[in-house]
């Protein structure tokens, strides 16, 4: 058999850092190495040119990371309360836009999700809601 095929055109490999808009896939519970309980967050690329590909992410749920579940929540558009039950199956296909950088942890690159935003697109926005100085300059800001 022959055919042709280019692998320029492979869905491997990371994605490039920058600002995707994406819905929230899967949610499972799992342990980080440290003990603590933690949410691992698959995303699905909604929008662009790597639509149908996937991020992965993790929230630990320790006392002094809730920060980042809280503003996880919030981007979500869940309202925010001090005290309150979460159900994560009404998070699955839920939108949001997440800002990833590349990471490199025990000795393999991989894609670390940094930021979140709500999705709120508005005609003419670029970036998903952000404009490329902004990805540009939170990037930098995250290398730095």
């Amino acid at each position: 058999m022959r055919f042709k095929v280019n692998f320029d055109e492979s869905s491997s490999g990371l994605i490039p850092e920058g600002a995707y808009v994406v819905s929230v896939f899967d949610v499972a519970e799992g342990t980080s190495m440290s003990g603590n309980k933690k949410l691992v967050i698959k995303y699905k690329i909604e929008e662009g040119k790597y639509i149908g590909r996937f991020i992965w992410d993790s929230i630990s749920l320790s006392k002094n990371s809730l920060w980042r579940l809280q503003k996880f929540v919030r981007a979500l558009g869940f309202p925010y309360t001090s005290e309150q039950e979460i159900d994560t199956d009404e998070w699955i296909g839920k939108k949001l836009i997440v800002l990833v950088r590349k990471n490199t942890y025990q000795g393999k690159e991989n894609l670390k999700v940094m930021d979140f935003k709500a999705y709120d697109k508005q005609e003419g926005e670029d970036i998903n809601g952000y404009t490329k100085d902004e990805v540009k300059d939170e990037i930098d800001k995250l290398l730095s």
